[in-house]
């Protein structure tokens, strides 16, 4: 499945379409102003989950996805809050007592679910990763960096975060430290190759 989100003033801000196909599979609609994140639940009952500009996060059912439901609340920007998958009903927030009720001091840019679904990390402004127990929305642990944080992902292999610096990191749950940090290029990359085994790309930029 594939989901195109349409930037602009209009009354529909995404598309679901089958990746094989190419076929329609839901219109986006329900909120008033572009959509920034969205998200899919790959198991029945099949949700569709979109974050947008006016503060709303809205929920989705299908397919094909028709729109079910909207949650508002001001000040969305610092906070992490759960919703229940199927109907939507909110379940708990998580909150860092450090930061006056929310989870973060600066806008929460990214958020992943662990491999076994028991917490979550999230990535922020605020140059922190943070990261949670679902069940107990208790603060586990966090790493601090020097730059803001701006995506993040978990995988088998690891917790890897994206920083404003254009770093990737690497990061070991076990002692909250950095453990490998992955610089690109700052300038335009020119030419690209591969080793003769297939297992190691080259790259070389303008400067």
């Amino acid at each position: 499945m594939c989901i195109s989100l349409l930037p602009g003033e209009s009354r529909s801000f995404g598309h679901v379409f089958l990746f094989d196909t190419g076929t329609s599979n839901g219109n986006l609609s329900g909120q008033s102003r572009s959509m920034s994140s969205i998200d899919f639940r790959p198991a029945r009952p099949y949700r569709l989950v979109s974050a947008s500009e006016d503060n709303t996060v809205a929920l989705f059912e299908g397919p094909p996805f028709k729109f079910k439901t909207t949650f508002f609340r001001s000040f969305f920007l610092f906070t992490v809050i759960l919703y229940e998958g199927v109907e939507g009903g909110k379940q708990g927030e998580f909150v860092d007592q450090s930061c006056k009720g929310n989870a973060h001091d600066g806008g929460v840019f990214g958020l992943c679910w662990s491999p076994d679904d028991s917490n979550i990390a999230t990535a922020s402004g605020d140059k922190t990763v943070k990261v949670w127990n679902v069940a107990t929305k208790m603060l586990l642990k966090f790493v601090f960096f020097l730059f803001a944080l701006l995506s993040i992902i978990w995988t088998k292999c690891g917790l890897f975060s994206v920083s404003l610096s254009g770093f990737i990191h690497c990061l070991d749950l076990e002692t909250g430290s950095v453990v490998k940090t992955l610089r690109g290029h700052n300038k335009p990359i020119t030419t690209l190759a591969v080793s003769a085994d297939k297992s190691t790309a080259f790259t070389a930029d303008f400067e």
